[in-house]
C-alpha cells in the first residue's frame, strides 16, 4: 500500500500522502513541547498548522514556534474531548504526554499536576480554519481520540481527506483494541482506505486526489 499510493513517512510515527500543498490547512492535534509533525510538515509543503495542546509546560515553545512561524503555525492552548466545556488536565512531570484520563500509563505511575483546561470538540476545531479548506486532520491526544471521534458526525469526518490518529489502547486501561477495531471500522465504512504497520498508528485517506 505505501508504493501503491506513495505514502511518505514522518518522525516519529506517521504516515501520509504527500499530496499536500501551500494552500493546504492541517489541524494537529497533540503537539508535544516542539510539534515536530506541523513543523515537518510546513518544512516540506509550506501548509499551515493550527496546531492544539492544553499542556502548560509546552506552552512557552509553542508559542515562540508560532512567533518565529511567518503565519504557518497558529497555536491553540487547548484540549480536545467529546464535549466543550472545562475538563481537569492530567500532566505528567516525568513524560512529555499527560491527559484527560486518570488511567493513562503516564498519569498513574509518575508525578503529576493537575488544572482545568477549556476543551473543545473537533467540529469547533476544524472551524478554526475559518474558510480555509483542511487537508489533513492529526490525533495524538493520549486517549481522547475515541471520545471525539464517537461524538463527531460522519458528514463532519468525511469532510478531511486524510486523518491520522494514534490510538491508545495500550495505555489507556479504559480503551480496548476492540475500540480501536471499532473505529476503524467506522472510517473504512465511510470510504477511507487503511493503513498501518502496528495497529496502533493509523492513516486513513481517500483512494483517489480530492482537487
Amino acid at each position: 500500500m505505501e508504493l501503491r499510493h506513495g505514502l511518505v513517512f514522518v518522525e516519529p510515527c506517521y504516515y501520509l500522502r504527500p499530496i499536500l500543498e501551500s494552500t493546504s490547512t492541517i489541524i494537529d492535534c497533540g503537539l508535544g513541547c516542539d510539534a515536530n509533525f506541523s513543523q515537518a510538515l510546513i518544512s516540506r509543503f509550506g501548509v499551515t498548522a493550527i496546531g492544539v495542546d492544553p499542556t502548560h509546560r509546552h506552552r512557552r515553545p509553542l508559542e515562540e514556534f508560532e512567533s518565529r512561524s511567518a503565519g504557518h503555525f497558529v497555536f491553540m492552548p487547548f484540549a480536545i474531548g467529546a464535549e466543550a466545556g472545562r475538563s481537569v488536565f492530567l500532566e505528567s512531570e516525568a513524560n512529555e504526554s499527560g491527559s484527560l484520563y486518570n488511567d493513562h500509563a503516564n498519569i498513574r505511575r509518575d508525578p503529576i499536576v493537575q488544572y482545568e483546561v477549556e476543551v473543545m470538540t473537533l467540529r469547533q476545531v476544524l472551524g478554526q480554519a475559518r474558510d480555509r479548506r483542511v487537508d489533513l486532520l492529526k490525533l495524538d491526544v493520549e486517549g481522547a481520540e475515541y471520545g471525539v471521534l464517537d461524538a463527531t458526525p460522519d458528514d463532519v469526518i468525511e469532510a478531511i481527506p486524510q486523518i491520522v490518529i494514534e490510538f491508545h489502547h495500550k495505555v489507556v486501561d479504559r480503551w480496548h483494541h476492540r475500540d480501536t477495531k471499532r473505529l476503524v471500522r467506522r472510517l473504512r465504512a465511510l470510504g477511507y482506505l487503511v493503513h498501518s504497520r502496528d495497529l496502533s498508528n493509523y492513516l486513513f485517506f481517500r483512494p483517489a486526489p480530492w482537487r
